[in-house]
Parts: structure tokens; C-alpha cells; sequence
């Protein structure tokens, strides 16, 4: 896993075979929690080594046993181990893969395993309930049963060392030595008063070896034992076995009988046994006795003992052992080691240590080291030989939920754990991991810790119980704070007192916990006072704006700003000295889960902010400018930089303190990435946990060194420097098993640490759910209510779903995208419409209050208040509905007025939702349903015959207060019920809606109460089981002056809305009650343009113009992210305070239009002819139909019968698609960690269309045998084949930068605007992203050559061609580096005037954008040239047509000088320079070398305005390949004379390979073809 384990698991609690040692090579295995740890121990090491920690597949383990025989074949390297399930499995200790298992014990507990042996095959032996005994054989599969009947639980197995066929059972406080051959017992041992705990055999390694000194052997009989412990044994708890034999029939008395002090002593073999009362007995198994028993003390240091209650087995004193030599190892309840020497009959001990301050539970002996393990969670090594402490080894009970370095002390690393207890770990003592561990006092988990930044010691800590205190850790004392939180309590921190006019009183350091939804403040010198809320110190034009359910906060560095994280996403900064409100980041759409400033000198801070969310990305804002500049009231809808690449919602970030801009992040998807935020790119993954990740920290001593835990009670130390990997991938098998298992569900609780709210719905909320049915709270066929998707119903009985009780409204609303949008821009304006049309009507009613009599001013009150008629109605609908048309998809349809005004009526007045419910009930009449009470109680059968006969005698009363108790009441009796009395009519109907409810028929039950006049209780239980929209209308009708009832649904209504990711609904509901502020920032989380768009507008109809700007600049990027233009202008007519985006919607849509026409078979050409219209991306759709069309006509694909005759064979290799690269979905890059050419793959269209689209090979580029998928299809421009068009005269053709401009104009861009726009663009748009998807990549180029055009000064220029090289770099694809150098440079590298004046200058070859623009240009061929020859259908081409590319000397000089920029060269000047111009010369690769040197010395450039254009030209023939390539090595060869690198440093690069390299895999594949000779390739290298 390539990293260490700096506290392991503790070993399980309350067992003596959680662990175990093999001392023949020092090797200690322990069962912890849901893994299994192996170790290393040695005397040498100052600390056991861990070597592995084994997962245990998501089950805790219990028992563990490591192959006695290191040196076995079969299983010296394995260990065999029990734990939930019932399962017994055997590991391998170096892979850690499970190598066998089984599942025999019949569903009943596994207690005890042990290894043994039957014949020269391993066993493993295992006991449990049902008194069976296992015996398996790993290697062979096989196991045999033995069922002890007399024993109802076996709890301890033990093998004899020295006969492996032989094992001891324990049974209460029976044991019994049995045969694991065959199962019969041999011997049968009584002595024990308590249930036995511990079982350890006498090591001696002679046969009459014995563990007792040499003085005269005493033995002692049962009798005297009792007389000298004062005991009475109990009677034996069994009946003689049939199968003990005859030789058992003397049994104990005899054997007692016959002892006498100077009897022969046995030689054994020995067992010693410890019981719950701490009595120890050594027995001798050949003598079938036990020959000494002593009971254990309390403490050896005058604890008193306590009193032991009635019942024995409650008061379980736990007394581990173990041999050494012929000692015997025990402990105290108080966790003291005693040395045993014994005696038969009597024994006494000496006290090793104190070490430990609780019970032990395992003691071990490796060597001379007995190692102990107990309550208090640690390893401790004695040395035996010298009597002398060796190590202490603290672990972990619980998972660790927070980490911190003390800022005074890097040395000093505090860890809060589950286990309610801090542990202070000081690495800079001469004991290793010395451990201060402080629990008194604590109240719960501790989830969250903060060093004191001035007070050295100073501890502060926040616990899941609310509790809020700081320990000294010099002397562990505990203050504790007298006001609890009401919840969990997840981020403290120390800082200065904010507002500090307000808050003289409380110190200057203060104390902030989160919880509760609010940040609180507390005075350290005054515990008892009460905390100050944070929300109360905004002042008033702040606090309407503040987020209310906040879920994580984080000073800067200097503590002048404080950031504060919402559920929402939300993220706003505010200044400290006075609460003002200084920047709102509406940019994360999920739950803030870590806030992180970037560390600096507080001198210069530069103000950097990390967002860690339940999104997979991580956000980087650079606030710099706005909080130095003291700008109040900000909006950021752009993050300077999003690092992509986990897997799942990321809980922790911890910026580097020795490396600018590094940043760790920990993620739920099992992993650690390291990140450099300069760049963006990932650095390195560990992928060491098993389970989600929860905290990173970076050593603040060591630069390579790093702290993490995850949720499997370790905690892991790793170097970045040691780990193989770049990015969390699919390949890896933990993540994996993670995502299959959690995937749906399972969130940390609030009880299990960091998920601070409930979980968010998968997803990031796009999807497009109706209006009517996304409220799921209505079961419609088999889809239940909102709460039924994500978890059972409440009621595990619930019936079978039922139909809608609105299914009208389905129908209205059920198939109509982007329905939803428009709803609200209607009920936005019919909201406006009511509010003018109420202040006009104050206003007459004062004027005429004093000339009107009362009777009179009532009339006309009630008549201007009537709603408006339905014409009127209907005519907004339509003008609101035909001005946001805008927002229907492309394959939407408008729905009628009627529509519209049918769902309105839901949320409008209540004779609206009156006249709604009537059409409702038309619905459901017309249909035949009946009553839902009648299909679903009726329909089990006839009336109780009981019920009636009740009714004739008289007493229904009684039958109906007993069928009320036994909630067996029928429509009858509650029927009748009313009938005997009114009081009897109410219970009998709140009892039968009781049991509707519990029988799951819950909108019935809540019926029943409405009836009885109970409103609120049947609201209550409506919402309860997420019937909200029955709920809303039942308190909306029959109580519809509760104003604080409906908002009390409509609010719980929007919860589960946005926790299923139905976040139209949720605004909806919110902008019925009007709230704007709230439903814009719920649509606001969506990333959809229509979505934002709408949101920007509900911010505007708010009063919040700056975030109504924000809305509308994401909802325009995303747009054109989207390419979906026709959107942009709708949208820039309804925000004309955003024409500035105009300007980079004409550079896409240029760019896009030059992508489009370029002929992906045989020329590039990037160059527009000035008279022609840049075609509207939006209009693609329609030609593609026709082209498709056409293509099903001609039967020849896009290029026509003509270009298909002869080539029959090329032409059934190119299939293609409709497509286009530009045109690509919003798929992610895959990132490759290794610098590689591109290759061009030969994959069926639909696998290229499953791939993710635009990632196979080069986008945009194909080769002749290569299939023509999406990005392979030529686009026709006014009906012609851009490809096949030859190429008008260069004073018909503009640049693209020419064309740019001039769109511009044509749009009333003017020259004085772009300053402006410049300003806009720039504070708009991040320059420090990577491009995820090819959309995405061509928009932030549009973005920095739209800025590169409209930036003041050169330098600018010259930095955003940079910027915009980068992003190809970056994207690392030849194809998408060919577009854009020869789209800036369509004329070759050596005219630059196409770039604009800020490039046009003597040093302007000299520019460091230039070089890299130039190397990029000719390595981009480079590598398609590459990817071209080492195509199979390259050399096809050359086969077929004879490879007779250059018929004549003119073509061929012709084209090379076309091809160099030369000027053309005649035959009679080649000939004068002895140039072999012979026909069977022309082909030869000598010649073009010739020519083309000839060329170069002698001849000049072309002048750039008579330059044609540079296409570039996939050669079909080896001339055209040897023409090209001396082009481009050309190229390298001047730029290598000006000394520009081979490479320059871009930011972002990747994908590239070197010049050299391309060239040599090219000659490579000419070598291996044999096309050219050795000479030939020779000087192609030269």
C-alpha cells in the first residue's frame, strides 16, 4: 500500500484469542474490529513493526490463529480467523487473499478455532454453538462434524503442542481433552466455579519437563483442595459420556484419594485455566487432576476488592495467561503483570509492572518479551531477561475523527477518536509514540480539534454530544463550557473576538463551535456564561442575505476574514472587524464540507480559498483582489480553478506548509490526491485505506511525509514520493467493492462523524423531473412517494401503490420539457401583476374613504378585489410564455394556456385550488375509482356478521371501544359508531385513521381525522410519510388562514424536493409563498442555462441586481459550454447588461465555423472566404438530416459517388457518423499518466460512440484506413463539400482573427467598448482551469483569443496566447494543437501578421508565445504525420495507387516550394545545379532532399501577402509524406536556430512527445515497410 501504520486497531475487548504470537519468528497477529493486523516483533525494534493490516470484508473479526509451524509448505504463512457470519477462513499473511474458508457451523456462532493436525495435514479446528466441533482440512476443501450433546456452547479450543491430535474444549466451567480424529473424549476436568476464560498449555519442550520447582512434589487432593481454598466444589454439571471408557470409571475420587506427600509426581502434559472468578488451576492430564489452584488478587497495591454481586456470571473478571519457562504469566483486574512460581499445591507471585491502568485481556510471550493488551487500548512489551519496560504501542478502539499538529510544537499530534478520549502523541520523546491519553470528563466523540495559536498547550475540542472545552495537555486537566450545543458539534477554532466595538466584554482570544446550524462564540474565562451567536452581530442589511443552514466556517490566516460554507453550496466572506459582507461564491451546488485558506505570511496574504463539497470537485478561489481592495458585496459565479479527478464527495482538504500551492484532499471514494493548484494537474493518489477517507495533514517537519485515517480505526503515515499512482481510477478493486456497496446509500451518521447534513440524492440535479410528478408524493402505478425511491416506506405492511389523486395535473404537466422554467417565469409575473394591481387599489381606497359611505366602500372593495377573468388570465400566460420561449429545449413543445393556468391554480387563491380539485374529481368520477377505503378494506370480504348482530342487541359501544383497542374496526362500526354517541363517533374515528396509517394506507387515515375536524394532525401525518402536495392541500383548503401550517408543509415539501434533486419543484414551491431569494439560489444549484437563467431572474424580480448578473454570466458560459447558441441571444436580449459576452459568442462561433468546413481527408484549411456567413451552430441539427439524407441517396458517405470510385477498399473502412468533434457531449478527458504519441485506432462507430466521445485518439482526425467516426465528417457549408472545394484567391480569403473582428463590428462591438469588455471578460472567465471535455477546451480558447484581441496592451496579448496555447497542451491531443496553431497561423509560422499588430515586430520571433506557438505548430503535424504512417491504410493508399503522388519534376517542385513558402523553382534551374531530374529519379526520397536543399539555398520566402494558405494535407503517397515531413522538420530546424527549447515549459502539458522521437518512430515504420533505403533514412534523422 506503500505506506505505514502509525496506530493500529486495537485488538477486540473481552477475549483471550483476539490475538496471537508464533515465536519462532517473532510474528503477532491480532483480530481488530473489521481487520486483521499482523506484526513484527523483534528485540532489536524499539516497536513492533506492522507489517500488513488484512480488511475483513466489511465484517469484524473475532478470532484469530497464525500457524503454529512457520516452516509448514502448505500454511506456514497463513492464519486462520472467525468473525460475523459464522465463518472461518485461512489468509495468506503476504498477499492477504483469503485462500480457503467454510461455513459449516449449521447458522450458529463460531467461538474458538485453534490449528492442529490429523495424520501430516493440517487442520483447523472449530467450536461453537450447538456443542459442534469442526475439524476441516484447508488444503483438500474436506471437514468433518462432532456434536457434543452434553455441551450447549463450547467456547475455547486449545490443540496440544505436543500431540496435534489431541485438544482441550471449554464448556462453562466444564473442560474436556478430546481426540480430533475421531471426537472422543478422553478426559474430563472439574475444578472450575466460574465459566472458563483462558486455556494455555505448558510449553515444555522434554516430555518430563514440568512447570513446578524441584522441591518435594506435594499433591493434593479435591478434599484438600477445597479445605485449603475454603470453597465447596459443585457437584459434576454432566452425566458420565458413554464414550469416556472404562478407564474413567475410577474417575476423580479415587485418584484424589490415593495422594500422599511423598507420591511420584506426573509428567504431565500441563494445562493451566483461568475462570471469571480469577481462580487459576494448573492440571496434569495424565494424573486427570488438577495439582494446583490459587486465586488471582484484585491489585497488588492495596485496591480493596469489591463486592461481587449474587450472580456470578455478571461480574466477569477477566485473568489472561501465559507460560514462560516454567512460570507462569498472569494479571489483576487493575492491569498488573504477576510472575507465578509454582508449587502442587500452592503457588506465590512476584508484580512485574503497572503499565497498564485497566484490565488486561491477552497476554503473550515472544522470546523474553511478554506482550500484554488491555482496556486501556495499548501494546506493552516487558522484557523478561532483564526486568525491564520495553515499548508501549498505543491503538486505536474506535476510528479516528480529527487530527491537528500544534502549532508551538510540531512534535506534538493530537488525535480525537470514537472512544470519547484524546490522544497527545509526542514524536520528539526518547520513548517512541510517547502517548498522553485525557478522557475524564469527555462527553462523547470528539469530531473536531483546534490548537491554541498563542497558548502553548491549549487544546480545544467539540464532541457529538454538543460539548464545546480545551484540556492542557501539560497537565490533562479538562474546562468544559456550561452551554451544550443541541447536536453534534463539528468545527471549533480559536480567534479573535469579530466586531470587537460589540464585543469589549469577551476576551480577545475567543472560542467558536459549529453546531446546531450556528456559529457561537464563548469567552475562555468565563465557562458559565452564555455563548454569543454569530448571526446576531450582522448588521441588518447583511443578515437577510447570511445562509441559514450553515454547515462548515474558516478564518484566513490573518484573521481579518471569515468564510462560512452553506447546505446549499454557498460560500460567503465576511470581513471580521465588522461583520460586512465582502464576497458571495455561488459556484459549489452541493454542501460545503471543508472551508481551507491557503497558509501564508500574514504580512502578504494572498487570500486563496479551498471548497471541499459533496461535489467530486475541489474549488479554488483567488479573492485577492476583491478583499485587499475593500470591495463590499461582491458575487463570484467562477472559480479560478476546479481540480477534477475523486471519485466521490470530498470531506477534507489541508494545504501544504512547505510547497506553494500543493493541496491534499481526502474523498469517500477510499482515496488521497494530491494536487498542484498552480497547474491544476494531480500529482499523486494513495490508495493505502480500505474504507472513506476522513482527514489528510501534512508533517509539518518532514516535506515527504503525510498523516491520514480512514473510517478503519488506524491511522496511516505514507510518503507522496513512494506512491505509483496519479488519479483514483476504475482499476482499482477497493473502489470498486466501495462504489457497488455505498453507491445508493450509506452516509456517516451524525453519531459516526463527518457528513454534516443528511446525504444529497446522487447527482448533480439536472435531470429534467416534471413539475407534477417530481414531488413524489403520490404513489402513481408503481412509483410511490418521494421518500419510496430512496428507502422503504414507513410502514414496513404498506400496501400496493395506488393511483393518483391528482391525475389531471400529471397529464398537464407529465411529457413538456422545460415546463417547470416557464411555470415559474409565470407565476413570477402573475405575482407582480397582484402586487401593482393591490397597490393601485390602496391608493384609490384612500382617495375615496372620506366621499364614500361604508356600505359603499365595502361594494366597491369587493369588486376590485375579484380575480382577474380568465381572458385576462390567458393573455398573460401567452405574452409571459411567447417572451421565454427561449427556454423550451430544442425538442420541446409549448404547452397550451390552459396548461399553464391549470397548474397555477395549485399555488394561487383558494378559489382557484377549489376549482382544481373539482376537475379532479370530474377525473376521477368519469373513471369509475372508488372510494380507496372501499378497494381496500371492502375487498377482504363481508361485514363482520358479529357487527350487525352487535347492532340488533344493542351493544355496539362495548364492540366498538374493544375493536378500537385490538385496531380491528371496520367501515361499519365506524359508520355506526356516531350513531351511539357523538364522543363514541370521534374515538372510533381517530382510532380507525390510527390503523390505516399503521396499515399503510395513509392518505385514507388522514381522511378520517379531517372528517372528526382533526386538520393539523392529519397535515402532520401526511407530511410525515411525504404526502406533501395532499397535505398542502388540505391545509390549504380547510385551513387556510394558517399561514405558519402551509409554510410549516411547504417548507418540509422543499426539503425532500431538493433531497431527491428536484430542485424546479422545490423553487416553485418557494416562490409560491414568495420567497425569490430562496427559489433562486435552489435553481441556482442546477448547471443547466435555463435553470440559471431563470434563477437570475427571480434574483432581479429580489432586488439582488449583482447576483441577477452573476445568474445570467453562468447561465450564458454554460450556454455556450453547451454550444447551445440559440439560447445565448434570447438570453442577451432579456440581461442587456451582458452584451459584453456577445464578444466571445462571435470568436466560438467563428472558430467553430472554421472547424466545421475543414476537409478531414485531404486538405486543412483554415482560412474564410470574406463573403461568406458564418453558418448558425444552432442550424447544424437540420443540415445534418439533410446530409444524412444525401448520405442514404448517394450510398458514398459525405464525399460522393467520384471520390468513391476506385477506391472500394478504403471506402468500406470509412464508416462514419453525423457527429462532429466540436459537437461532443459533456464527457470527461481521460487524463494519461504517461507522455505518449497518439494513436489512431481501428474500432467499429458504435464502440467510438460508447467511448467517451472526442477521447479516442486524436478528435477531429482520421486516417485512411482509420474508421470516420464523429469527428471524421467533413461539414458541407451552403450546400458545397468544404473539403472538396478548391480554395478562392487569397484576396477573397480573411483570418480568422480578420473575421472576428468584423463580426464584432457587424454587432456593434465598437473599439471604444473593448477596454470595457476586456474588464468584464477577465473578471468573468478563470484562466487557471483544465479542460474536462472538447467543448469545454474550445470555449476557453475562444475566451483567451477573444482577450488576446482585446487587451490594451501588447504584454496582455502576448499572455493570453499563452493562455491559450496551454489549454491545448493541456488537453494533450495533436489534433486539437493542429486547429488552433494553423486557425492563429494559417499562413505558416513565419507570418505573424495574422495575430494582430501586438504581434507584428522585429523581436516578435523572439516572443516566448511565439516559440511555443511555432514548436506546437510543426510538432502537431509531426505527430499526425506520425499517427498517419503508422496506420495500416496509409499504406494501402501507396499500394494502390503505385505510389505515383508526383508525375513530373514541376508538380513536385511546385509543391515543395508551395509547401516550404518558397518561391517556385524551374527544371532548367535544377538542371544547371546537377540535379537528376530523370523520370526514374522523381520518386526517389534523394531527390526531394535535393530539391529541397537546392530550394533553400537559393531562393527567398514568398512575401506574406502573396502567401497562400499552409493547409496541411494527409499524404497519400510516400512522395507527399517525405514532402511533408521536410516541411516540418524545416520548421524545427529554424526554430532550433533561434535557441528555443525543444520543448517549451507550458503550463499544463501533456500528451506531446518529442520531435525526436516522432521522427524516429516514423523512420522505424519506413525501415520496417522497406519503402525507403538506409541513405534515405538516414538523412531524415540528420
Amino acid at each position: 500500500m506503500s505506506g505505514n501504520i502509525l496506530l493500529p486497531p486495537s485488538p477486540n475487548w473481552f477475549m483471550c484469542d483476539s490475538v496471537d504470537c508464533r515465536s519462532e519468528d517473532g510474528l503477532m497477529v491480532t483480530a481488530s474490529f473489521k481487520s486483521i493486523v499482523v506484526y513484527h516483533v523483534t528485540p532489536d525494534e524499539r516497536l513492533p513493526k506492522i507489517l500488513k493490516m488484512i480488511p475483513y470484508n466489511n465484517k469484524k473479526v473475532f478470532v484469530v490463529r497464525v500457524c503454529p509451524n512457520a516452516n509448514d509448505p502448505d500454511f506456514g504463512h497463513s492464519v486462520a480467523s472467525t468473525g460475523e457470519g459464522g465463518e472461518v477462513k485461512v489468509h495468506n499473511l503476504h498477499n492477504g487473499t483469503v485462500t480457503a474458508h467454510h461455513n459449516h457451523q449449521q447458522d450458529s456462532s463460531v467461538n474458538g478455532i485453534c490449528w492442529g493436525s490429523v495424520g501430516d495435514e493440517a487442520v483447523v479446528v472449530s467450536v461453537g454453538g450447538g456443542g459442534r466441533m469442526i475439524v476441516w482440512q484447508p488444503k483438500f476443501g474436506v471437514h468433518q462434524m462432532f456434536t457434543f450433546k452434553q455441551f450447549k456452547e463450547i467456547s475455547l479450543v486449545e490443540v496440544n503442542p505436543k500431540s496435534p491430535s489431541q485438544a482441550v474444549l471449554a464448556a462453562d466451567r466444564n473442560i474436556a481433552l478430546v481426540s480430533i480424529k475421531d471426537g472422543k473424549v478422553l478426559t474430563m476436568l472439574q475444578g472450575h466455579d466460574y465459566n472458563v476464560y483462558c486455556m494455555k498449555w505448558y510449553p515444555g519442550e522434554e516430555s518430563s519437563s514440568s512447570p513446578f520447582t524441584e522441591e518435594a512434589f506435594v499433591t493434593n487432593s479435591r478434599a484438600e483442595a477445597m479445605m485449603n481454598t475454603g470453597k465447596r466444589t459443585p457437584k459434576p454439571s454432566h452425566k458420565p459420556l458413554p464414550n469416556e471408557g472404562d478407564n474413567n470409571k475410577d474417575n476423580w475420587r479415587n485418584n484424589n484419594s490415593n495422594n500422599s506427600h511423598d507420591a511420584t509426581p506426573s509428567t504431565g502434559p500441563f494445562l493451566a485455566s483461568s475462570d471469571y472468578g480469577r481462580n487459576v488451576l494448573v492440571w496434569d492430564l495424565t494424573a486427570k487432576k488438577f495439582v494446583t489452584k490459587f486465586n488471582v488478587p484484585f491489585s497488588t497495591s492495596g485496591y480493596k476488592k469489591q463486592t461481587v454481586g449474587k450472580d456470578k456470571g455478571v461480574d466477569k473478571q477477566h485473568i489472561p495467561l501465559a507460560w514462560h519457562n516454567t512460570q507462569l504469566l498472569s494479571s489483576t483486574i487493575r492491569g498488573e503483570l504477576l510472575n507465578w512460581t509454582l508449587w502442587p499445591g500452592s503457588a506465590k507471585y512476584k508484580t512485574l509492572h503497572h503499565l497498564h491502568s485497566r484490565v488486561l485481556y491477552t497476554i503473550h510471550v515472544i522470546g523474553d518479551q511478554a506482550i500484554t493488551t488491555g482496556q486501556d487500548r495499548y501494546f506493552r512489551g516487558y522484557d523478561l531477561s532483564i526486568g525491564s519496560h520495553s515499548f508501549s504501542l498505543p491503538t486505536l478502539g474506535g476510528f479516528s475523527t480529527s487530527l491537528s499538529f500544534c502549532p508551538q510544537d510540531a512534535n506534538r499530534l493530537a488525535i480525537g477518536s470514537q472512544e470519547n478520549s484524546l490522544r497527545i502523541l509526542n514524536f520528539g520523546g526518547e520513548i517512541p509514540l510517547q502517548t498522553l491519553t485525557v478522557w475524564q470528563k469527555i462527553k462523547g466523540k470528539i469530531y473536531t480539534l483546534s490548537w491554541h495559536p498563542e497558548h502553548e498547550g491549549r487544546l480545544l475540542f467539540g464532541t457529538a454530544s454538543g460539548q464545546v472545552g480545551w484540556t492542557d495537555t501539560a497537565t490533562g486537566h479538562i474546562s468544559s463550557f456550561a452551554y451544550y450545543h443541541q447536536k453534534s458539534v463539528y468545527k471549533v477554532e480559536w480567534a479573535p473576538r469579530v466586531c470587537p466595538q460589540n464585543l469589549d466584554k469577551l476576551d480577545n482570544w475567543c472560542a467558536y463551535s459549529f453546531g446546531d446550524k450556528e456559529i457561537v462564540i464563548r469567552s475562555p474565562s468565563d465557562l458559565m456564561a452564555d455563548p454569543v451567536v454569530w448571526r446576531s452581530l450582522l448588521p441588518e442589511s447583511v443578515s437577510t442575505k447570511a445562509p441559514k443552514d450553515i454547515t462548515e466556517f474558516s478564518f484566513s490566516p490573518d484573521y481579518k476574514f471569515l468564510a462560512v460554507g452553506a447546505f446549499d453550496g454557498q460560500v460567503v466572506v465576511y470581513r471580521c472587524s465588522d461583520l460586512a459582507l465582502m464576497v458571495t461564491i455561488l459556484v459549489v451546488r452541493k454542501s460545503v464540507q471543508h472551508l481551507l485558506w491557503q497558509p501564508t505570511e500574514p504580512q502578504n496574504p494572498p487570500y486563496i480559498l479551498a471548497v471541499g463539497s459533496n461535489e467530486h470537485k475541489i474549488y479554488i478561489f483567488h479573492l485577492d483582489t476583491i478583499l485587499n481592495g475593500n470591495v463590499e458585496d461582491e458575487v463570484l459565479t467562477q472559480a479560478a480553478g476546479e481540480l477534477c479527478g475523486h471519485e466521490s464527495r470530498v470531506v477534507w482538504l489541508a494545504w501544504s506548509p512547505h510547497n506553494t500551492g500543493i493541496l491534499a484532499s481526502a474523498s469517500y471514494d477510499h482515496t488521497i490526491q494530491l494536487w498542484d493548484t498552480n497547474t491544476g494537474k494531480p500529482l499523486v493518489n494513495y490508495r493505502g485505506h480500505t474504507s472513506r477517507v476522513f482527514r489528510v495533514e501534512f508533517s509539518p517537519l518532514d516535506t515527504d511525509l503525510m498523516y491520514s485515517f480512514a473510517e478503519e480505526n488506524c491511522v496511516h503515515t505514507w510518503r507522496p514520493s513512494l506512491q505509483t499512482y496519479k488519479t483514483p481510477s476504475d482499476d482499482n478493486v477497493v473502489l470498486k467493492e466501495y462504489k457497488k456497496e455505498h453507491e445508493a446509500s450509506s452516509t456517516v451518521s451524525e453519531d459516526s462523524l463527518p457528513s454534516r447534513q443528511a446525504k444529497e440524492k446522487k447527482g448533480d440535479g439536472n435531470s429534467n423531473k416534471d413539475e407534477i410528478r417530481s414531488d413524489t408524493c403520490v404513489n402513481v402505478n408503481s412509483s410511490s412517494n418521494s421518500s419510496s425511491s430512496n428507502s422503504s416506506e414507513v410502514g414496513s405492511n404498506k400496501k400496493a401503490a395506488f393511483k393518483s389523486f391528482f391525475p389531471k395535473m400529471h397529464s398537464v404537466a407529465a411529457h413538456k420539457k422545460s415546463f417547470h422554467h416557464l411555470i415559474i417565469m409565470n407565476m413570477l409575473a402573475q405575482q407582480q401583476a397582484e402586487g401593482q394591481q393591490g397597490q393601485g387599489t390602496e391608493k384609490r381606497g384612500q382617495e375615496t374613504i372620506t366621499n364614500s359611505s361604508e356600505e359603499d366602500l365595502e361594494e366597491e372593495n369587493e369588486l376590485e378585489n375579484v380575480c382577474e377573468d380568465e381572458a385576462t388570465t390567458k393573455e398573460r400566460i401567452t405574452e409571459v410564455s411567447e417572451k421565454y420561449k427561449c427556454l423550451l429545449e430544442k425538442d420541446g413543445e409549448m404547452a397550451s394556456p390552459d396548461s399553464f393556468s391549470y397548474v397555477l391554480n395549485m399555488y394561487g387563491s383558494l378559489e382557484q385550488m377549489d376549482s382544481l380539485l373539482a376537475d379532479e374529481i370530474q377525473v376521477h368520477e368519469s373513471k369509475g375509482n372508488v372510494s380507496h377505503a372501499v378497494q381496500v378494506h371492502e375487498s377482504k370480504g363481508n361485514v363482520s356478521h358479529a357487527g350487525l348482530m352487535h347492532c340488533w342487541r344493542g351493544s355496539l359501544d362495548e364492540h366498538i371501544t374493544s375493536a378500537a383497542r385490538h385496531k380491528k374496526l371496520t367501515p361499519f362500526l365506524v359508520a355506526a359508531a356516531p350513531h351511539v354517541s357523538f364522543k363514541l363517533g370521534q374515538m372510533a374515528c381517530e382510532a380507525y385513521a390510527d390503523q390505516l396509517v399503521e396499515e399503510g394506507d395513509v392518505i385514507a387515515g388522514a381522511t378520517h381525522l379531517v372528517l372528526i375536524n382533526k386538520i393539523k394532525e392529519a397535515v402532520d401525518i401526511l407530511t410525515r410519510h411525504k404526502y406533501f402536495r395532499e397535505a398542502y392541500t388540505v391545509a390549504r383548503c380547510r385551513l387556510g388562514y394558517d399561514d405558519e401550517l402551509r409554510a410549516t408543509v411547504i417548507k418540509k415539501w422543499v426539503s425532500c424536493s431538493i433531497y431527491d434533486g428536484n430542485y424546479d419543484l422545490a423553487a416553485t414551491l418557494q416562490l409560491s409563498e414568495g420567497w425569490l431569494q430562496e427559489a433562486a439560489r435552489t435553481l441556482s444549484r442546477r448547471v443547466d442555462p435555463g435553470s440559471l437563467f431563470v434563477a437570475g431572474q427571480l434574483y432581479k424580480a429580489a432586488g439582488r441586481e449583482e447576483l441577477a448578473q452573476a445568474m445570467g454570466t453562468a447561465a450564458l458560459r454554460e450556454a455556450a459550454l453547451r454550444q447551445d447558441f440559440t439560447r445565448i441571444e434570447p438570453f442577451l436580449a432579456h440581461m442587456p447588461e451582458l452584451n459584453w459576452f456577445r464578444a466571445i459568442f462571435c470568436c466560438l462561433q467563428v472558430l467553430l465555423h472554421v472547424l466545421r468546413k475543414a476537409d478531414k481527408q485531404t486538405i486543412f484549411s483554415y482560412l474564410i472566404k470574406s463573403d461568406q456567413d458564418i453558418e448558425e451552430v444552432e442550424n447544424y441539427e437540420e443540415h445534418k438530416d439533410k446530409l444524412s439524407k444525401r448520405k442514404k441517396q448517394d450510398g458514398t458517405g459525405s464525399h460522393g459517388a467520384a471520390r468513391a470510385s476506385g477506391k472500394d477498399e478504403r471506402s468500406n473502412e470509412k464508416k462514419s457518423t453525423d457527429n462532429k468533434p466540436w459537437e461532443l457531449g459533456e464527457t470527461e478527458k481521460q487524463q494519461s499518466d504517461n507522455t505518449q504519441t497518439p494513436q489512431t485506432t481501428n474500432t467499429t462507430p458504435q464502440q467510438q460512440v460508447e467511448e467517451n466521445e472526442g477521447e479516442n485518439g486524436h478528435q477531429g482526425m482520421t486516417t485512411e484506413n482509420s474508421p470516420k467516426t464523429d469527428e471524421a465528417i467533413p461539414c458541407e457549408i451552403n450546400g458545397e463539400c468544404g473539403g472538396g472545394d478548391v480554395l478562392e484567391a487569397a484576396e477573397e480569403l480573411e483570418t480568422v482573427v480578420e473575421r472576428v473582428r468584423r463580426e464584432w463590428k457587424a454587432r456593434g462591438i465598437t473599439q471604444d467598448q473593448h477596454n470595457d469588455i476586456y474588464k468584464a471578460v477577465t473578471a468573468n472567465f478563470s484562466t487557471q482551469q483544465l479542460p474536462t471535455s472538447l467543448k469545454q477546451l474550445w470555449l476557453m480558447v475562444s475566451v483567451a483569443v477573444t482577450e488576446m484581441l482585446l487587451s490594451p496592451s501588447p504584454t496582455h496579448s502576448h499572455k493570453h496566447l499563452h493562455t491559450a496555447l496551454s489549454h491545448v497542451q493541456a488537453w494533450g491531443k495533436a489534433d486539437q494543437a493542429l486547429h488552433l496553431t494553423h486557425l492563429l497561423l494559417p499562413k505558416g509560422t513565419q507570418d505573424l501578421s495574422s495575430l494582430g499588430p501586438a504581434f507584428v515586430s522585429k523581436d516578435g520571433t523572439d516572443l516566448p508565445c511565439i516559440k511555443t506557438l511555432s514548436w506546437l505548430y510543426h510538432v502537431s503535424e509531426l505527430s499526425l504525420l506520425n499517427s498517419h504512417v503508422q496506420s495500416e491504410g496509409f499504406w494501402s493508399a501507396v499500394q494502390a495507387e503505385g505510389n505515383q503522388g508526383m508525375k513530373n519534376v514541376e508538380e513536385l517542385t511546385e509543391a515543395i516550394s508551395t509547401k516550404m513558402g518558397f518561391q517556385a523553382t524551374s527544371i532548367k534551374t535544377l538542371e544547371e545545379s546537377n540535379v537528376d531530374v530523370s523520370a526514374e529519379k522523381i520518386n526517389g526520397a534523394t531527390s526531394v532532399e535535393v530539391i529541397i536543399t537546392h530550394i533553400e539555398d537559393t531562393n527567398t520566402t514568398v512575401s506574406p501577402s502573396t502567401a497562400p494558405s499552409k493547409d496541411f494535407k494527409l499524404p497519400q503517397s510516400k512522395m507527399d509524406l517525405l514532402v511533408a515531413l521536410h516541411s516540418c522538420l524545416n520548421g524545427l530546424k529554424r526554430q532550433q536556430q533561434q535557441e528555443c527549447p525543444e520543448q517549451p515549459q507550458v503550463e499544463g502539458s501533456s500528451g506531446f512527445s518529442s520531435p525526436k522521437k516522432l521522427l524516429q518512430e516514423i523512420v522505424d515504420k519506413l525501415r520496417s515497410e522497406g519503402s525507403c533505403s538506409e541513405n534515405e533514412l538516414l538523412s531524415l534523422l540528420d
